[in-house]
């Protein structure tokens, strides 16, 4: 009877020691998979980062998603990411957490002459993290 309790006791330790470490690479996925989408953007990949963030959000919406992919490849070639000149690079900036369970990543996409500000609200959804919203917009305010 002993023998079952210490094996259960241990069996319990170790299960909830591999939940974090499960929880962790599922982040650590979300995270490069938002890299990924930046890198996109940064060599105008609009078609390859607008599939990465439909595979990868549940709330944002397959319409949606397309529909922002077309403004931002307008915007690319005739609109506001035109003016800023040249694509540099892009930078990840910082992340803000809600305990383990919510997370919002900020990017600068660096162009020559100006920076656009991206943001990736990032939740928990229990096995795997998510993209629950995206904004970009050219408002640095908040990083600062």
């Amino acid at each position: 009877m002993t023998k079952l309790y210490y094996l259960l006791v241990l069996s319990f330790i170790f299960s909830c020691k591999s939940q974090p470490n499960t929880a962790n690479k599922n982040k650590e996925k979300i995270d490069e998979v938002c890299n990924q989408i930046m890198q996109d953007f940064k060599k105008q990949n609009i078609a390859d980062a607008m599939n990465l963030l439909k595979a990868n959000s549940r709330l944002i919406g397959d319409s949606n998603i397309n529909n922002l992919g077309k403004q931002i490849q307008q915007q690319i070639t005739d609109g506001v990411f035109r003016q800023y000149g040249e694509c540099l690079s892009y930078e990840f900036v910082m992340e803000k957490r809600i305990n383990n369970f919510a997370a919002k990543r900020y990017y600068v996409l660096r162009y020559k002459l100006f920076f656009l500000k991206f943001a990736f609200s990032l939740y928990d959804t229990d096995p795997k993290w998510t993209i629950t919203g995206f904004k970009y917009d050219q408002d640095g305010s908040d990083l600062f």
